[in-house]
């Protein structure tokens, strides 16, 4: 056991606490900090050692010092706490407790901090969901439904836990869920919603409100066969109705808020890759970039990352869905980032292909090119009213023309919303079309194993006469 010693690190310009803006960080000294933190220690039967450096080597000595020596860690790192991974990676292997702090007033450091990523957005339009929804009721051959999709709870109500479902019919909505949500849930749904907080017996309460009802729809999507025996049990008098696509036909075209908080975490991925980019470079692991990729994202305001952020470079490109390793990138090797942002609850999706040191000739420049070319020939299809799979067409030929089409092993597109992948899906055998407020990625990629691979992936929005990119990351040559 190490002996009882608390080290306490501060980090550059902590030395000038008191004097540097003390309208944001105090007018207490660093002394007069370490003095708190010296009376505490001591009741706990600790002495404190304490380093102060403005040099990050010297904290990372440090901590090396304090191995088997000191008990804990008690960490000021100041401007270090945002990027210096060094320090970070020393702390991860100490032996005992790290606590890690920052004093300052966000808001008189940075005015714009009490200001979030949706401020000035305009409102999703989730008033007139439900009842768009009771109009598809009697086409489904239902007069009520069960909606168990937690996403589909969100987007016809606002609710956000994690825990309820939505009985929907002809005389509105109620909401189930749990006495966590006793005051979040009033508060966030919509007008007209009704709210109610069941404990483990909730029988009565879906008695009550569907009881009279003979035919009720569960999402076949999400419904367990759980959800089904349950429900059999309770609603005796009714018939069960498998039900599709419901609530996910009325998400396909996106209103102006939902476009705003899409474009919005599009925004913070394009930032956070700008960031990032140069850091794609030999040494570098694929682990280590999509890490700083989703810190890019977080410290711009995303709620959380898209997806599991993919980074995979060299041999591992040729896999469309890898994940990120602690293969090191090499120079020349293709590099596949595809990542996203959430706003709000609404995710953002983008693919770049990098070549670690740049262009340098030879199969994965042509690779790369011919890819382009091919996302380039789909996104000149989209458009209000165009067929579906004439955009994975356009792609696919462009790329069969290259002598690529085999290589290209997975369907040309997605919906994007409030899931990463949803309704319409652009591929050879999608029926439908393109109607305006979709909002889709056109991703064609080609594989060679033993190679690499290549994904080019944008994110936009259908109009009238044609489309409006929403991630606008240059795509490096």
């Amino acid at each position: 056991m190490a002996n009882g010693i608390l080290l306490v690190l501060s980090g550059p310009n902590l030395n000038l606490l008191g004097e540097r803006q003390p309208e944001v960080y105090g007018h207490d000294t660093l002394d007069d900090h370490l003095a708190v933190v010296e009376a505490a220690a001591a009741a706990q039967g600790l002495d404190v050692e304490h380093v102060q450096s403005n040099h990050e080597g010297e904290l990372v000595d440090a901590v090396h010092g304090a191995r088997g020596r000191c008990s804990a860690i008690l960490a000021n790192l100041g401007a270090l706490t945002h990027y210096a991974w060094s320090v970070h990676d020393a702390l991860a292997a100490f032996e005992g407790p790290v606590v890690e702090v920052h004093l300052s007033n966000p808001a008189a450091r940075e005015p714009d901090a009490a200001r979030t990523v949706i401020d000035g957005l305009p409102s999703p339009e989730v008033a007139g969901r439900l009842p768009a929804l009771a109009t598809l009721l009697d086409g489904a051959g239902v007069d009520a439904l069960v909606v168990t999709n937690l996403v589909n709870v969100r987007y016809l109500t606002g609710f956000t836990g994690s825990a309820g479902e939505l009985l929907v019919d002809a005389g509105g909505a109620l909401l189930v869920t749990d006495g966590r949500y006793r005051e979040q849930a009033p508060g966030q749904v919509t007008a007209g919603v009704e709210v109610a907080i069941a404990g483990p017996e909730r029988r009565p309460t879906y008695v009550e409100r569907l009881g009279g009802a003979t035919r009720v729809g569960l999402e076949a999507g999400s419904a367990t066969w759980a959800d089904q025996r349950r429900l059999t049990g309770w609603l005796e008098e009714a018939d069960l109705v498998p039900t599709e696509g419901l609530v996910e036909s009325l998400r396909e075209v996106k209103d102006a808020g939902e476009v705003a908080r899409i474009e919005a975490a599009a925004a913070i991925a394009d930032a956070a890759l700008e960031e990032v980019a140069d850091g794609i470079r030999a040494g570098a692991s694929e682990r280590e970039v999509a890490a700083a990729l989703d810190h890019a994202m977080r410290c711009r305001g995303a709620e959380d990352r898209a997806f599991a952020t993919i980074v995979a470079g060299g041999p591992n490109s040729a896999l469309p869905h890898a994940r990120p390793s602690d293969r090191v990138l090499a120079s020349g090797d293709l590099v596949v980032c595809d990542f996203g942002a959430v706003v709000d609850g609404y995710r953002s999706d983008m693919t770049r292909s990098f070549r670690v040191d740049g262009r340098s000739g030879g199969r994965e420049d042509e690779l790369r090119d011919a890819v382009r070319v091919a996302q380039q020939a789909g996104l000149d299809r989209v458009a209000d009213g165009v067929p579906l799979a004439e955009v994975d067409a356009a792609c696919r030929e462009s790329l069969e023309a290259s002598g690529l089409g085999e290589a290209f092993v997975h369907g040309t597109g997605h919906g994007v919303g409030l899931d990463i992948h949803e309704a319409p899906t652009l591929s050879g055998s999608a029926t439908g079309t393109l109607r305006s407020g979709h909002v889709v990625t056109v991703e064609p990629g080609a594989y060679l194993a033993g190679l690499g691979g290549v994904r080019w992936e944008d994110t936009v929005l259908v109009t009238a006469d044609g489309h409006r990119a929403l991630t606008r990351a240059p795509k490096a040559d």
